[in-house]
């Protein structure tokens, strides 16, 4: 297999993963406990159970700096996806959600957020997507990807695919018009 049908096989087994970061820890607890604590006092899912959960651990060393980061696999992707959505709840609390990228996928995307900023840069199920200086979402998968579209201009048309959409923000459509209407041409065959 190569690297990157390994790294899309791995993605594929992480779908129902999320990460929470700043969820204290107490001598003795019950890490379910705590991850259910959150979902439903601070994302605001009062139907969540532990049941929703197959598995859960803490990550990484203790220290009393800060809390170790919990790894929260779900028993549904579309559980996973609506707590994912609603983490704009944990705005101020010290709490943050992010997805359990691959370390190539990870990597990739902290070097677009310190390139292109935190606005442009977003994952979706597993990919990493970018808005260039060009305002075309790209579909990033390593970091020459990334190194072409920093140099690309917005000028060079061809290196531009159907798989890139033109990103437009809202304000920027004009007002009050509308599509021109497709003629329909009608066969002669009856």
């Amino acid at each position: 297999m190569t690297t990157q049908a390994v790294d899309q096989s791995e993605i594929r087994n992480r779908s129902k993963i999320l990460l929470i970061h700043g969820v204290a820890e107490e001598n003795k607890e019950v890490t379910a406990t705590a991850v259910s604590r959150v979902v439903i006092s601070q994302l605001k899912h009062a139907e969540f159970s532990i049941k929703d959960i197959s598995r859960w651990h803490r990550m990484g060393r203790s220290s009393n700096d800060r809390p170790r980061l919990i790894l929260v696999k779900f028993r549904d992707v579309s559980l996973r996806d609506k707590l994912w959505f609603s983490k704009t709840h944990l705005k101020d609390s010290g709490i943050t959600i992010s997805k359990f990228l691959t370390k190539a996928r990870h990597e990739v995307f902290m070097q677009a957020r310190q390139r292109f900023g935190v606005a442009k840069c977003w994952t979706r199920e597993g990919y990493v997507f970018v808005v260039g200086p060009d305002d075309i979402r790209h579909r990033v998968s390593c970091l020459a990807d990334l190194d072409r579209i920093s140099g690309q201009r917005a000028t060079d048309q061809s290196l531009l695919t159907s798989s890139r959409r033109r990103y437009r923000r809202w304000w920027q459509y004009p007002r009050n018009t509308q599509r021109p209407k497709q003629e329909v041409q009608k066969s002669s065959i009856p």
